[in-house]
Parts: structure tokens; C-alpha cells; sequence
């Protein structure tokens, strides 16, 4: 497993991300690709859309880790052991009415691509 962290500044639509497998953007409302095994909002503090063999393996080890006060994802990371996993955890600022951020986190998992 590999946690990259980005920064990106931006004026205009925020950047979106993409699969680095197939190319597929990565929205975090469920239509996405195969080989996204989880996106987190760190804004709501909620695991958004889990790929079916993550939930079933790690579900409800996720729901714990979400009530917790702790970094989600890098508990998360810690506890799926999965060695092609690749987590990208993105932080977007611009302006919009004045400054706003977020950062979300998408682990891809490469074996998927199989």
C-alpha cells in the first residue's frame, strides 16, 4: 500500500481526479471504475463509496474507524492488506465568496486491473 498526498491550487472548476489504471474520473458518487476500492471525504468524515470486496472484507472495520477521532484513512490503510493499493489523498484550495478547501482521499487497487 502507497499513500501519496497532492496540494493543488486552483482558480475556476476544482480539478478532478482519474484512475491511474484506466483513465476513468473518479467522482465519488458510485459511477466510477473497477479499480476504486475506496474515496473518503474528509469533510463529512465518511468513508463515500467502498468497491464490493473491500465492504465485504472490511466493512464493518471501516464503520469503526470512521467513528473514531483518529485520520480515517491511514487507519484504513493500515488495517486492508492489500499490497496494490494506491491512495492518492488530494487537498483542493481556491476562492469561491472567499478561500475554501477540501481534501478527499481514492485508493485504487491495481490487482482489479487484472
Amino acid at each position: 500500500m502507497h499513500q501519496n498526498h497532492c496540494e493543488i491550487s486552483y482558480k475556476g472548476d476544482p480539478p478532478r481526479v482519474f484512475c491511474p489504471a484506466c483513465g476513468k474520473e473518479v467522482t465519488g458518487d458510485g459511477e466510477t471504475c473497477d479499480h476504486v476500492a475506496f474515496t473518503y471525504l474528509y469533510e463529512i468524515g465518511e468513508f463515500a463509496e467502498l468497491a464490493p470486496h473491500i465492504e465485504a472484507e472490511y466493512g464493518e472495520e471501516l464503520k469503526e474507524i470512521e467513528q473514531k477521532e483518529t485520520d480515517s484513512v491511514e487507519e484504513a490503510l493500515e488495517v486492508i492488506d492489500i499490497d496494490s493499493l494506491l491512495c492518492l489523498t488530494v487537498t483542493t484550495s481556491g476562492v469561491a465568496c472567499g478561500p475554501v478547501s477540501s481534501t478527499y482521499s481514492a485508493a485504487f487497487d491495481f490487482k482489479m486491473a487484472e
